[in-house]
């Protein structure tokens, strides 16, 4: 309708991952909503975005040390931070999942070191954000050292009579 006011809105920021879309400008000026004046003649609105990719997030191990010697049942835990949200922390032994995804800070898995090996280990962890985005950890190497009881070994001797 001629004449008629018309509220346009360009919705900021805008998000298509792993692309966050801001408002820049209408091509006939003005703020992401203003109200328009319908005109007699058709008339085009454009709406101009930049375009920005969030930064990956950041992660780092805090446990064990590296170089520690671990035993039993020992905590690996993380700090991971990122500018649109951390989505989960995968935890990696020797480049294999250490258990499932944590989803939730502080974030942190139990590993029960008696299922590994006796010996030099890497661990690392690897975040991910809500945009998609990982980062891995730099890695560190724990020795395992678990004290196993002996494997006793049974013999018999028959004679025969």
């Amino acid at each position: 309708i001629v004449g008629s006011t018309n509220s346009v809105s360009a919705p900021t920021p805008q998000t298509v991952a792993p692309n966050v879309y801001t408002f820049e400008s209408w091509s006939q000026g003005g703020a992401a909503t203003q109200l328009v004046e319908a005109p007699a003649a058709p008339a085009t609105y454009t709406a101009s975005y930049t375009t920005s990719t969030p930064a990956p997030p950041t992660v780092s191990l805090t446990a064990p040390a590296g170089g520690a010697t671990v035993s039993g049942t020992t905590a690996v835990s993380a700090t991971a931070d990122d500018d649109t949200g951390v989505a989960g922390v995968q935890f990696k032994l020797d480049g294999g999942n250490l258990g499932n995804e944590d989803t939730t800070a502080p974030y942190r898995v139990d590993w029960d070191t008696t299922t590994a090996a006796n010996g030099s280990h890497t661990l690392s962890a690897t975040a991910r954000d809500t945009s998609g985005a990982t980062t891995t950890s730099s890695p560190i190497n724990v020795t395992v050292s678990n004290n196993r009881p002996p494997t006793a070994v049974a013999s018999a001797s028959v004679m025969a009579q």
